[in-house]
């Protein structure tokens, strides 16, 4: 694993030195673990191989960031990885070509890694560290061979999705589709998500609803944060019919909290949230009246 700034930039000249487009990365982070993910693994394969960065142990990433801005990469799945990029270096490669996007196009019915790397291949990859924390270190053996199969057989499955593309004339779309996800993802890095408790479901509360909707999400996340943990570990979210708050409101409930000592019961938050909803009925209608017009 390349985890020293004199690694990187040998790895550097490596990278650098290869055709275009000839390159595969691949991204682990700890979602699953921490309130704010950050990148904790990066994988690189190419002709001549794949290796393993630790950005965790590199203060001074920017022999990698500089390279990415001016490369062609092919990723599977990329948005989520787009996401990080951003928020990690404010930063893209020049282009992502993703294996996703071809195998649905080329009507795959599971277009997931693991699917592909089976299809074209006949390997079947372990999923046993998918959920696994890639913050910690050492990384086991298993968590190193379960990085590398994400990037070791990329090149050849994109040559063959390409192939395929050509023979069924459909380059140009998945040349488009790439561009404007690249184009997606930028926007949204750079507009935010300005009300992300805006859950699905939620257009259907009414505006005492999407209060205490509001109020309950907002506490949720001070939860996290003060654990350090992701969202869901304080409780999952839904809007169901079947909880109703007082008057008749459609209310957002803690379903299936994780057992943590700063845990509350299912229904704990109940006294503190809707009362603070009812009181702070600022939230726009998500669908507004339409203007009432006179009759003459």
């Amino acid at each position: 694993m390349i985890s020293e700034k004199e690694e990187l930039l040998e790895w550097r000249k490596r990278a650098a030195a290869q055709p275009k487009g000839r390159v595969v990365l691949d991204l682990e982070a700890d979602s699953l673990h921490r309130y704010q993910e950050k990148i904790c693994l990066i994988q690189y394969a190419d002709e001549t191989g794949s290796c393993l960065i630790d950005p965790l142990a590199i203060e001074d990433m920017s022999p990698f960031y500089n390279w990415l801005r001016d490369t062609e990469v092919w990723m599977h799945g990329a948005d989520y990885d787009m996401c990080l990029f951003q928020r990690a270096w404010e930063t893209l490669p020049a282009m992502i070509w993703d294996t996703q996007t071809a195998a649905r196009l080329l009507g795959f019915r599971q277009f997931g890694l693991a699917a592909l790397v089976e299809h074209f291949h006949g390997v079947t990859l372990s999923k046993s560290s998918q959920k696994a924390d890639w913050a910690r270190r050492p990384l086991s053996p298993t968590m190193v061979t379960y990085a590398l199969n994400d990037v070791n057989y990329m090149l050849d499955m994109a040559d063959k999705l390409m192939a395929a593309l050509r023979e069924k004339g459909r380059v140009g779309w998945f040349e488009e589709i790439c561009r404007h996800s690249m184009e997606r993802a930028r926007e949204r890095y750079l507009t935010g998500h300005p009300d992300p408790w805006r859950i699905q479901g939620s257009g259907k509360l009414n505006r005492k609803g999407l209060a205490a909707l509001r109020e309950l999400w907002a506490w949720r996340d001070s939860e996290a944060k003060s654990w350090d943990r992701p969202s869901f570990m304080v409780c999952s979210m839904r809007t169901d019919p079947m909880e109703r708050g007082p008057a008749g409101t459609e209310a957002c409930f803690p379903l299936s909290p994780l057992p943590y000592p700063q845990a509350q019961p299912v229904h704990g938050c109940r006294t503190e949230i809707l009362p603070a909803g009812r009181r702070r009925l600022s939230v726009p209608s998500p669908h507004p009246a339409p203007p009432a017009f006179r009759t003459i």
